[in-house]
């Protein structure tokens, strides 16, 4: 994915985000079905699943709430006009109402789909959505947007630290698990991370490992296969090196989203894919959603699309300066003779 998405013009990095959101649309209208026919409905896709919930194509809810999360940003991008600045855009209306009624049923979704981890993020996100929309449609951000965005994020980080065994213990038992499983798993998790330092116990490990640091009078007949946290499962797999190749991407992102946000630099799509990556690093906090291949594939198209150089052929938000690069268009006149 990461290398397509390099390599493809802007017009095959567009209809890519058209299938993302078509895809999180039709995931949500599949979960609503399911939620629809209980848990015995047939359109769940997984014997192993969250029966009763909406999951969409995915097994875990919590993993369709992160899909639904990274469209949104995408979503803002498609609303804006194709030529910025443009008075004279007959579509701007017709477009806004439909990314707007697109917006609000992803937000609606995720709503529905019952994840605590998605409820936090959501508020972020969708202001994430509108800023890229703004600064995508008038080159810059008010700085009133900014500060509500700023403190509502800020709200959502402080719930999320300062209780987090509630929130977890809600998410946990609407998604139909132990409530201090998840808890319960990444303190483990991190004390068996400790004991394998500094090289860690091996990539895919954490089944082996994990059962040999698990308090039996405290386990459940739930199955781990992961912990619910991406940074201390890779701080166990990987040990020193995986930390540090893990900070190093984080940091590379900070700094690929000060350039991409800065005034005149950045394509829309870039600062969509930013903000997506931005989300999946946010809910591996809580889960690990990369580690699915659906996902997988999502962040990597997000994260080539902030370091995709720009294509020779660019999409609608591009197509005057396409215009300007190629000359103009061509006409033929013709004349009919007497």
């Amino acid at each position: 994915m990461l290398l397509l998405i390099y390599a493809s013009s802007g017009y095959g990095r567009l209809y890519c985000v058209y299938v993302l959101v078509v895809g999180a649309v039709v995931s949500i209208f599949l979960g609503i079905f399911q939620k629809m026919q209980g848990p015995d409905s047939a359109y769940y896709i997984y014997e192993v699943t969250n029966r009763g919930g909406v999951v969409g194509f995915f097994a875990n809810r919590n993993h369709l709430a992160t899909l639904l999360l990274v469209t949104l940003p995408f979503v803002g991008a498609l609303a804006v006009s194709p030529k910025r600045g443009s008075k004279h855009d007959h579509a701007k209306v017709g477009r806004l109402m439909i990314t707007g009624c697109v917006a609000l049923l992803i937000a609606l979704g995720v709503v529905i789909v019952s994840s605590a981890a998605g409820w936090l993020l959501l508020p972020p996100a969708f202001f994430a959505a509108v800023a890229v929309f703004v600064r995508g449609e008038h080159g810059a951000i008010p700085r009133t947007l900014l500060q509500v965005g700023a403190v509502v994020g800020l709200v959502c980080c402080i719930a999320a630290v300062v209780a987090p065994i509630k929130v977890n213990d809600l998410g946990d038992k609407l998604s139909g698990i132990d409530p201090h499983m998840r808890n319960l798993s990444i303190r483990t998790t991190a004390a068996a991370a400790l004991d394998y330092l500094p090289f860690g116990s091996g990539g895919g490990t954490f089944r082996l490992i994990y059962p040999l640091y698990e308090d039996a009078n405290k386990a459940s007949n739930e199955y781990m296969n992961h912990a619910h946290d991406e940074y201390v499962e890779i701080a166990l797999e990987h040990g020193l090196p995986g930390v540090a190749l893990l900070g190093a991407a984080i940091m590379f992102w900070f700094a690929q989203a000060r350039r991409l946000w800065r005034r005149g630099e950045g394509e829309v799509l870039a600062r969509a894919g930013c903000i997506g990556v931005g989300i999946l690093l946010a809910h591996s906090l809580v889960d690990y959603p990369s580690r699915t291949a659906a996902m997988a594939a999502v962040g990597a198209f997000a994260a080539a699309l902030m370091v995709a150089p720009e294509s020779l052929e660019m999409p609608v938000w591009q197509s005057t300066r396409r215009r300007r690069r190629h000359g103009g268009a061509r006409t033929i006149e013709i004349a009919l003779a007497d």
